[in-house]
C-alpha cells in the first residue's frame, strides 16, 4: 500500500513540475492554471518527502533564470527545497552562476534566497569542495549589498588557510572603510583573523562582529530526518556527519569559557606543511597523517573528532603537556562546581568534552585524572552530575588501597599515591548526600557504572591470562563488599522508585556476570571467581518487588550462584558452611513461596521465612481470612495468586485449553481462575481441560520463558528436585 501511495505521490508532483515549467514561460493572465496550487503541490511532496536530484535540478532550471513565475511562488519553492539526496556540484554551480546583475539573471530578492539555501544545505552538498572551488567567484560579489550579508556566511563556512591571501586581506579591510562596519563584514574578517591574526590588523569594532548561525535551525532538522530516512530505505551506507572534518561553528561563542575551536596559526607556507582544516576525508587524513601541524590549541580534541583521531595515532609527551597545562590552568581559575552559572558552564563543558576524548581514545586526555579530581574536592553535589560522575568512572582502575593499573604514557600521574575509596568513593557519597533530597539513586548509579567499568576488562580479557583476571577481580570484589552495605539504606529509604528497584537488579546481575561468564568459557579460572551474595534484606526486598522483570532477573541470578556453588563445592577450595547455609536459605524461602505454596515457612532446612517474624504472618492470616476464608498466606504468592504472575498463569491456561480444542476435544467449561490444586480436579470432573497441578505450573514457567522471563524456570528447574531431568 504505501509503494502505491509514493508512486501516486511520485506521478502527482511530475504532473506539478511540468505544469510548473510551462507556467514558467506563460504570462499570467494567459495561464489556464492557477499556478499557486501547483506551488502548493510541489512544496507538500517537498516538505514530506523530499526531492529527488532530477526534480531539485528541474526547479533550480527555472528558478535561476529570469521567468514568467511572480516572486511569491518563488520564494515558497525556495524555502521548499529539501533535497533528498546530496545536493550534486552541478546544483550548486547553477545557483552560484545566476549571482550577480544581467537582465536574464533572477531577482535580487531570489538571489538572496538561493545563497540562503546554499548555507542551508552546505553539510548535505556531495563535495563540500565545490564551494571552494567557487570562492573566487563568491568573494567577487561582496559589493553587492543585497547578497552580503549572506556571501559572508557562506564564504565563512568554506574558507581555508589557502584561502586567505593578502589580496583578499586587502580588499576586505578596503570593502569594511567603504561601507562602515557592517556585521557580516566584521564576522568574515574574524575568520581570516582566526588563521593570520598578525596581518590583519584593524581599527574595527570586533564587538559588531556577526555570529554565523544557521539561517532556520527547524528547516535543517527536518531536512536531516528527511535525508536519513532517504538512506535507510535505499539502504545507503553514507553518514550525514563526517568525521573527518574538523567541526567549525562560526556561531557567537559563549562568553563564560566555551574550548576553543581548532585553528593553526603561523602555519608553515610551505608544501609539506597541511593543517587540520584543509583534512577533509579520510583519505587524505592518511595520506598527509606525517605531515599535519598542531593547532594552536590542543585542547580543542575536547570536541573535536579529527583532532582527536589525530593524537591518538601521532601522540607525543609535548602535546600530552599543553592539555595538561591548560586543563590546570582552567581548573584554578575557577572555583569548582558552584552554584554560579557560568562557573558550571564551564566545567561541564570540559567535562562533556574529556568523555567525548575517552570515546574516540579510548583513554582519557592528558590531565583529566588530576582536573576530574581537583573538581571533586570543590562540587556542590548536584551541578554538573552526570558528567563529572561519568568522568570518576573512567578514572583508571585501582584497588582501595591505591594501587593503580598501569596506563597510556597520555594519563597523567598525579594523586597516584591516594587512597581509592578515601579520594573518590567517600568524596562522592558526601557530596551527593549534602546536595540532593533524594541521594541514594544516585549514588547507586555511579556504583553500578562504575562496576560495569571494572568488568568490561575481565570479560574482555583472554581466559588465559589468569593473573591479569584475577587483579582485576580484587578491584571489583572490593567495591562490591562496599556497595553491599549500601544497599539496604537505597531500598528501605523512601521514596523508592522502580527505576531504582532496576538499577538494584542490574548491579546484582554484574555481579554474577564474571561467574556466567567464565562457567560458559569452561575457564580454569572459574574456581577461582569470587562468590559474593548480596544481604538477605536485599534478596527479600527485590523478591516481593511489584516489576515482574526484575523478580525473573533476581531468580536467574540465584540460579547461577546456584550452579557456581554446586561446583566449589567439588574443589579443592570449598566455599565456607556460612555461605552455603545462607544461600540455601534463599532458595528454600524462594521456592516456598512461588512453588511449594509453603511461603514464610521457618520449618524447612535452612528457611528464613522471607525474614517474617510469627507475629507479622500472623498477622497477614487474619487479614487475609476476613478478607476471604478461601484465601491462605502459604500459597497467596503462587503463580496463580501472585500480584505479577497471575496474569500469565492464567493466560497460560487459556494457552492450553485453546490447544485442546483445536485438538478436537469437547471442553464443556474452562477454569475462571484463580487455578488451584483442587480447582483443577474439580475442571477435569466437569468437563474441563485434563491437567495435573504439576503441568500446569510448568506450562506457566514455559509462558514465561517464552516471553523473555526465563529466570524463575531456570531457577525452579535447577532447584527443584521434581523438576530435574530423568535420567535412566
Amino acid at each position: 500500500m504505501s509503494s502505491s501511495v509514493q508512486t501516486d505521490s511520485a506521478d502527482e508532483v511530475g504532473d506539478a513540475l511540468q505544469a510548473l515549467h510551462n507556467a514558467a514561460t506563460t504570462p499570467a493572465r494567459q495561464r489556464t492554471t492557477k499556478i499557486s496550487a501547483v506551488v502548493d503541490i510541489i512544496c507538500d511532496h517537498a516538505f514530506n518527502n523530499g526531492l529527488d536530484t532530477p526534480h531539485l535540478h528541474l526547479i533550480l532550471d527555472l528558478i535561476t533564470r529570469k521567468t514568467e513565475l511572480d516572486q511569491t511562488s518563488v520564494t515558497n519553492l525556495i524555502k521548499n527545497l529539501y533535497p533528498a539526496q546530496r545536493v550534486e556540484n552541478e546544483d550548486v554551480i547553477l545557483v552560484v552562476g545566476c549571482l550577480g546583475q544581467a537582465k536574464s539573471k533572477p531577482t535580487s530578492a531570489t538571489q538572496a534566497l538561493l545563497v540562503k539555501w546554499l548555507i542551508a544545505v552546505y553539510e548535505f552538498l556531495e563535495d563540500a569542495t565545490i564551494i571552494s572551488k567557487l570562492y573566487n567567484v563568491l568573494f567577487s560579489l561582496l559589493d553587492m549589498i543585497s547578497l552580503r550579508s549572506h556571501l559572508c556566511h557562506l564564504l565563512a563556512l568554506a574558507t581555508k588557510r589557502k584561502h586567505v591571501r593578502p589580496f583578499r586581506m586587502q580588499q576586505l579591510l578596503e570593502l569594511i572603510s567603504s561601507v562602515g562596519n557592517e556585521p557580516a563584514l566584521l564576522g568574515l574578517t574574524a575568520v581570516y583573523k582566526d588563521y593570520y591574526p598578525d596581518v590583519i590588523l584593524s581599527h574595527t569594532n570586533p564587538g559588531r562582529a556577526k555570529a554565523f548561525v544557521h539561517p532556520n535551525l527547524e528547516w535543517r532538522e527536518r531536512l536531516r530526518s528527511i535525508q536519513q530516512a532517504n538512506l535507510r530505505d535505499h539502504n545507503g551506507d553514507a553518514t550525514i556527519q563526517n568525521g573527518f572534518k574538523i567541526m567549525q561553528h562560526h556561531a557567537k561563542r559563549i562568553r563564560f569559557g566555551d574550548i576553543p575551536q581548532v585553528h593553526t596559526l603561523h602555519a608553515q607556507e610551505v608544501k609539506s606543511s597541511v593543517t587540520l582544516e584543509e583534512i577533509s576525508s579520510v583519505g587524505n587524513f592518511v595520506e598527509n597523517l606525517e605531515r599535519i601541524e598542531l593547532p594552536s590549541q590542543l585542547i580543542a580534541s575536547l570536541h573535536d573528532p579529527l583532532l582527536q583521531k589525530y593524537l591518538s595515532l601521532m601522540p607525543s609527551e609535548l602535546s600530552s603537556q599543553r592539555i595538561r597545562n591548560w586543563l590546570l590552568n582552567h581548573e584554578s581559575e575557577d572555583d569548582g562546581l558552584q552554584v554560579d552559572v557560568s562557573h558550571a558552564h564551564r566545567q561541564e563543558d570540559v567535562l562533556a568534552g574529556i568523555l567525548s576524548f575517552a570515546s574516540v581514545a579510548q583513554t582519557l586526555p592528558p590531565g583529566a585524572e588530576g582536573f576530574t579530581k581537583r573538581l571533586l574536592t570543590k562540587w556542590d553535589g548536584s551541578s554538573a552530575s552526570k558528567p563529572l560522575l561519568d568522568c570518576l568512572v573512567l578514572l583508571p582502575q585501582r584497588d582501595f588501597q591505591g594501587q593503580a593499573e598501569p596506563v597510556s604514557h597520555l594519563q597523567d600521574h598525579s594523586y597516584r599515591d591516594l587512597d581509592f575509596l578515601e579520594s573518590i568513593i567517600k568524596p562522592v557519597e558526601k557530596h551527593i548526600l549534602v546536595g540532593n533530597p533524594n541521594p541514594f539513586p544516585r549514588i547507586l548509579q555511579f556504583y553500578t557504572d562504575l562496576a560495569r567499568h571494572l568488568l568490561i576488562p575481565i570479560l574482555a580479557t583472554n581466559s588465559k591470562a589468569d593473573d591479569y583476571i584475577i587483579g582485576h577481580l580484587k578491584h571489583f570484589e572490593q567495591l562490591a563488599h562496599h556497595v553491599m552495605d549500601f544497599l539496604l539504606p537505597v531500598l528501605t529509604t523512601p521514596p523508592v522508585s522502580e527505576s531504582t528497584m532496576t538499577t538494584v537488579t542490574e548491579f546484582l546481575e554484574i555481579l554474577v556476570a564474571p561467574l556466567r561468564h567464565f562457567n560458559l568459557k569452561t575457564s580454569s579460572i572459574y574456581g577461582q571467581l569470587p562468590i559474593i551474595l548480596p544481604q538477605p534484606h536485599t534478596i527479600y526486598l527485590l523478591l516481593f518487588d511489584s516489576s515482574l522483570s526484575n523478580l525473573s532477573r533476581l531468580c536467574a541470578n540465584l540460579a547461577v550462584y546456584k550452579d557456581a556453588l554446586e561446583k566449589r563445592r567439588l574443589s579443592a577450595s570449598p566455599p565456607s558452611q556460612q555461605i552455603v547455609g545462607r544461600f540455601n536459605g534463599y532458595l528454600m524461602d524462594v521456592c516456598n513461596l512461588l512453588w511449594r505454596s509453603r511461603a514464610f515457612r521457618k520449618d524447612d532446612s535452612h528457611a528464613a521465612g522471607c525474614l517474617i517474624s510469627e507475629p507479622v504472618s500472623l498477622s497477614l492470616q487474619e487479614h487475609l481470612e476476613a478478607k476471604d476464608r478461601e484465601y491462605g498466606l502459604s500459597y497467596i504468592f503462587g503463580f496463580s495468586h501472585h500480584p505479577t504472575i497471575s496474569p500469565l498463569s492464567i493466560a497460560a491456561l487459556r494457552e492450553l485449553e485453546d490447544l485442546a480444542e483445536t485438538q478436537g476435544q469437547d471442553l464443556r467449561v474452562r477454569h475462571a481462575g484463580p487455578v488451584t490444586q483442587r480447582s483443577l480436579m474439580k475442571l477435569d470432573k466437569d468437563g474441563g481441560v485434563q491437567l495435573s497441578w504439576k503441568d500446569y505450573r510448568v506450562h506457566v514457567l514455559q509462558y514465561m520463558e517464552r516471553h523473555c522471563l526465563e529466570g524463575v524456570k531456570e531457577l525452579m528447574f535447577s532447584t527443584m528436585k521434581d523438576l530435574f531431568p530423568k535420567t535412566v
